[in-house]
Parts: C-alpha cells; structure tokens; sequence
C-alpha cells in the first residue's frame, strides 16, 4: 500500500493536511480502509485523498473502499478527470479536473459546448472543479463560463495558469458569474504541472 501525509494541491482547501492513497496493491478493501484507522489512529489528519479512484483500488473495488473509509474517516476527498473511467458512487467530496476541456482553441463555441455537456451531466456532482494550464485562447468568459455552469460546482472553480497568462485569466474569470479563483501555474507541484494537457491544433 503507498500512502503518506501531504498537503492538499488544489481548490478552495489547497494546503490542508491529508493523508493520499495512491494504491491499496493487493489488499482486500476491508483491510486496506483497517490498516489506515490504525496507522492514523489518534493523529490530527482526518481526511484521506483518493486521486483516480480507479488506480487506487482497481477494477471492482473502489466503490468497497469508498464505503469501509467512511466508517473510520471524516471526510473522503477524491479527485478525477472529467472522462474518468471510474467514479466515486459513494459519500464524497469530488474534485473534478476539467483541463481536457480547455486545453486547446475550439472553432464553434456552441458545438464545443453541447459535446463536453452530454459528459459533464452525466458526472456525479462536483464540488470544485479545476483547469491547470489552460490554452490562452480559452481564458475568455464564455468558456470558462460554459465549463462552470455545466458542472455547477457547489464550492467553485479554480485555474491554474502560466504567469505570462494571469492577467488574461483574471480578466475573464471575473466576467463570469460566480468568478473562477485564479491560481499561479507555479503553486501546484512538478508531478502535477506536467499532468497537464498537451495543447494541439483547433478542434
């Protein structure tokens, strides 16, 4: 099992202590939720990060350990891109990675908009959600817009930008109306920042 104590990357609770499950290996999710109770027991963390639900638990189980987490844990936070191949169907504050959707200019806005709804609906409900290094050309209201009001994000929304594009995101991200936080690309860690999508030619 690969776990430790780390501050929390993203949204409105970054820098808050949490203890990340990257993998349970080969245990049974009744045994991998038992051992983190007792590792943890009596320390101040009360809250475990799930990133990628999928790779954490595998194939089956990641609804099993939701479930035995929340028997000795506050809260569960997991985070998961927007076309993730699993979701959490158990109590959870979700963070959802929307940069898929902003990583590249887009010809028709309306077309754009329809595509990315028919799978943002049909998501479990976010809390937050979050873009790391959108391209430039997205940074404008109507998308950022589009993006937020679609997930309906009950704790907001949060870009992570490039210096050079900080005071184009701002300007947009105040148009909207509930404005996005803007963030420095530079705060998230390496691992983080180099996750980010790979800009390609307008779709």
């Amino acid at each position: 099992m690969k776990h430790a104590v780390v501050p929390f990357p993203f949204g409105a609770r970054e820098g808050e202590l949490v203890v990340q499950v990257s993998d349970i290996g080969e245990m049974a999710p009744v045994d991998a939720a038992g051992y983190l109770a007792s590792f943890y027991r009596g320390g101040p963390v009360h809250e475990v990060w799930l990133p990628e639900i999928a790779a954490v638990a595998g194939a089956g189980r990641p609804h099993k350990l939701g479930l035995e987490l929340r028997r000795t844990w506050k809260e569960i936070v997991v985070t998961a891109p927007v076309e993730a191949a699993a979701w959490p169907w158990f109590p959870c504050r979700l963070l959802v990675d929307v940069s898929e959707y902003l990583s590249r200019p887009v010809d028709d806005l309306a077309m754009w908009a329809d595509s990315i709804s028919k799978v943002i609906t049909a998501n479990p409900a976010a809390a937050e959600i979050y873009a790391i290094a959108p391209a430039p050309e997205m940074l404008d209201v109507d998308y950022l817009h589009a993006v937020e009001n679609l997930s309906a994000a009950q704790e907001g929304a949060t870009l992570y930008v490039a210096e050079e594009h900080l005071e184009r995101a701002v300007r947009a991200a105040v148009r909207c109306g509930r404005p996005w936080a803007v963030r420095r690309l530079d705060a998230l860690p390496p691992t983080l920042r180099a996750r980010a999508p790979a800009a390609s030619p307008a779709a």
